[in-house]
């Protein structure tokens, strides 16, 4: 039985080295990361805590990125930053308090607004060519927290008013999942489905339909689901 050690490349073992620092340290509790890479190759790291966000540098400190004045994310809401690879761009949503952000990995200095129509949310997953996030915030709705809301196909920064022609035209929607409780994550491309859907006592599987349904959601699970938000890994 062999214990603290990990296979080489020559079929023997080694041993586990100890943990050491390979960044610097951030300001305030770390609330979320995610990476990204440009079509050109170009990488970027993120981490994000309650007021900003932050690239990682080639010498291990990190930039503060964050848009002009910062953010105010409240974790007991379940506020994390949760991001996306998106083409060029890492797409992160910021919880019901502050708006969706967007990075241009391949030559950008600071984070910006997603779209100002653009709702607020707690989760994100890249379904297909859509952006898609889940339980969600808008000024009209307010609160929504069993409610999906997607993107114009193959444009992460276009979101025309649901129902609209304008809506119709580019495949953006929403959906409302009013018998699972609060939508606790997104999980794409799993199980043969566009996407999984996870609420409190519900998981629904996504699919695409095109035009003019867009989705169609099948409840696979009625008994169990996600008691934790992004307990399902989104």
């Amino acid at each position: 039985e062999a214990k603290n050690v990990l296979p080489r490349d020559d079929g023997a073992y080694g041993p586990m080295l100890g943990l050491s620092a390979i960044t610097g340290v951030l300001p305030a509790r770390v609330l979320g990361m995610g990476s990204s890479r440009s079509t050109a190759g170009i990488y970027g790291i993120f981490a994000g805590t309650a007021s900003h966000l932050y690239q990682l540098q080639g010498d291990g400190s990190w930039l503060q990125v964050s848009k002009s004045g910062g953010y105010t994310l409240d974790p007991g809401n379940g506020d994390r930053p949760r991001g996306v690879q998106y083409g060029d761009r890492y797409i992160s949503a910021m919880g019901i308090s502050n708006p969706v952000q967007s990075f241009n990995v391949a030559g950008g200095s600071q984070f910006a607004d997603l779209a100002a129509t653009a709702p607020r949310a707690l989760h994100i997953a890249v379904v297909r060519e859509f952006i898609v996030l889940g339980n969600t915030w808008d000024p009209s709705q307010l609160v929504r927290p069993d409610q999906l809301w997607w993107s114009a196909f193959g444009n992460a920064a276009s979101w025309p008013a649901p129902g609209s022609p304008s809506a119709q035209a580019v495949q953006s929607d929403r959906q409302i999942l009013a018998d699972g409780g609060h939508l606790q994550g997104i999980a794409a491309g799993i199980g043969g489905a566009d996407a999984a859907i996870f609420g409190e006592t519900r998981i629904w599987r996504m699919a695409y339909e095109g035009p003019p349904t867009v989705y169609r959601f099948d409840a696979v699970e009625r008994a169990r689901g996600c008691y934790a938000s992004g307990s399902s890994g989104t």
